[in-house]
């Protein structure tokens, strides 16, 4: 028995309506979105490229949409994922170089877009988006300096051919593991090319190292060996304290810089001899 044109009507009633209310909010995204590159081209300091203006617009795109999402009612995590999303939009003005007033105006067009689409941000809602964009742009501030800062220590640690046959290493300034990997095999390719004897790894840390530096460090000895040289550990206390209690037994250490010195040159059969009465005479003389 055919089915009445009533219940037809009322089984296509709720895909109706969910077809109208999606093409409601596309078009509603679509007049936030436009009204938010409108007002971004009159907020944006003037330094802000075009270029960069199209980028802001295209990241900002996701924030409005949940944003949207999130004032019509949507699901409970939606205003979570709004103020998620506002840090990652944060995080991205500051990885393209921008200021902090540019991470701002972006916040205030976006308050615009969503009136102009007819959707109030409340006062409280405004306030915690642009703190949660703040917090995304200050990470991503602080985490380009620590690079930048590893990144010189890392240049800084270059070994150095201190008598034929021995090379040194001073880690000093830098905490990163991957860093201080790079550095070792540096060492390594160049008691390789030296054919040395000996590799001092002078560690100079102000605190204790963490685990992964210590286990990095204390590796370079089986490198070391697989060359034939001896791997001479010397440092501050803190660091001869984590090498030990991370390094495998029978790591060769040395208290001070002078002592593994001292080995190296014997471990290249060499030695250091005091200066002669002459020399010493001389050098009084020239005073």
């Amino acid at each position: 028995m055919p089915a009445s044109p009533s219940f037809l009507r009322s089984a296509r009633r709720p895909a109706t309506i969910a077809a109208v209310d999606a093409h409601r909010d596309e078009r509603q995204l679509e007049i936030a979105l436009a009204a938010f590159a409108r007002e971004l081209g009159t907020l944006a300091p003037a330094a802000v490229t075009a270029r960069i203006r199209e980028e802001l617009q295209a990241e900002c795109a996701p924030v409005v949409e949940t944003l949207l999402s999130a004032l019509a009612g949507g699901t409970p995590s939606a205003g979570h994922e709004t103020h998620a999303l506002a840090a990652l939009f944060g995080r991205r003005v500051a990885t393209l170089g921008e200021s902090p007033t540019t991470a701002l105006a972006c916040l205030d067009a976006l308050e615009r877009g969503a009136a102009a689409a007819d959707a109030v941000i409340p006062e409280p809602l405004v306030r915690s988006l642009r703190a949660a964009a703040m917090e995304g742009f200050a990470a991503a501030v602080d985490e380009r300096a620590r690079a930048e800062m590893i990144e010189r220590a890392g240049q800084s640690l270059v070994p150095v051919i201190v008598s034929p046959r021995v090379v040194l290493l001073v880690i000093a300034g830098c905490d990163d593991a991957d860093t201080l990997a790079q550095a070792l095999a540096r060492l390594g390719r160049t008691a390789l090319d030296s054919d040395a004897k000996a590799c001092i790894v002078h560690a100079s840390f102000a605190r204790e190292p963490d685990r992964d530096v210590a286990l990095e460090i204390v590796a370079f000895d089986s490198s070391a060996q697989m060359i034939g040289a001896r791997a001479i550990f010397s440092g501050t206390p803190v660091a001869l304290h984590a090498l030990a209690q991370h390094g495998p037994a029978g790591l060769t250490f040395a208290g001070t810089f002078e002592d593994a010195l001292r080995r190296g040159l014997e471990a290249a059969e060499q030695e250091v001899r005091p200066a002669s009465l002459i020399s010493r005479s001389l050098k009084r003389f020239r005073g």
